[in-house]
């Protein structure tokens, strides 16, 4: 049987083994915690769980300059073509 791959939270790439298992992102670095807050904390509010940033600020990062953290960019690497998401 074939494992897929979730999506990052973050970047949108399959590349996490499983959800809420805090996988750490290959593309973004983006430790997904699946906690319910990463989604919906208020950006008033110091983030919560492993993450420096909010996950409405890690997207905006990774669309700025590739990786959720500035700190980050050194350890994440370009996508993989089995790991853009299914288009349907």
């Amino acid at each position: 049987m074939i494992h897929r791959k979730q999506q990052c939270p973050c970047c949108g790439y399959m590349t996490l083994d499983e959800r809420g298992r805090y996988d750490i992102c290959a593309v973004c670095f983006w430790e997904d915690d699946c906690a319910a807050e990463q989604f919906d904390q208020p950006a008033s509010e110091r983030p919560r769980g492993p993450n420096g940033v909010h996950l409405w600020q890690a997207r905006l990062n990774y669309r700025a300059f590739g990786a959720a953290e500035e700190n980050c960019i050194d350890s994440v690497r370009h996508p993989r073509s089995e790991e853009l998401p299914d288009p349907h």
